[in-house]
């Protein structure tokens, strides 16, 4: 094919510029402080539109995709010795193809870690996350992931410049 010798069950990619690809984000956040609780907020939303051509086994295709997002964040600001954050984001793509079935993938987030200082420097910190995405197509596909870690330390040296620290990772596993 073209000049190339092309092995029993392989597949030759080559690529082509092809007219028609674009792009439009949207993206808006704000961030404010709640004293009384001592955190901050970050509320953000986005929202793009595209369109991308593609050609493939000689069949021209356009996908026109629609992605909507929305974020919150709370960090905390409690003292010197305590530092928490929580995330989560939630995700809706709808996209359609002119040559195939279009899709629908719905996706949720959530991110979280502590970490807290206390006696003689002793360091405790964890971080969780939680992945969940679902995608309406022929088939429906789901997916959902958990994920901890967690750590014991010692801060060291006059200055606290360095650390010690016992790590354990996917614990959930």
């Amino acid at each position: 094919i073209n000049g190339y010798e092309i092995l029993r069950g392989a597949r030759l990619n080559i690529p082509v510029n092809l007219n028609g690809e674009w792009n439009l984000n949207f993206s808006a956040g704000y961030s404010f402080e709640i004293k009384a609780l001592k955190v901050r907020m970050n509320p953000n939303f986005s929202y793009g539109f595209s369109n991308t051509p593609s050609i493939y086994d000689q069949i021209r295709n356009n996908n026109r995709s629609h992605r909507l997002s929305l974020r919150w964040g709370i960090n905390s600001n409690i003292s010197e010795n305590i530092d928490f954050n929580i995330n989560t984001t939630t995700g809706y793509t709808h996209s359609e193809n002119t040559s195939s079935e279009g899709s629908r993938l719905f996706n949720q987030g959530v991110n979280t870690n502590l970490r807290w200082s206390f006696w003689k420097d002793i360091v405790i910190s964890g971080d969780y996350s939680f992945n969940y995405s679902h995608n309406k197509r022929q088939s429906n596909t789901t997916q959902s992931t958990n994920m901890l870690n967690l750590a014991l330390g010692k801060k060291l040296f006059k200055k606290k410049q360095g650390e010690i620290r016992f790590n354990a990772f996917d614990i959930l596993r």
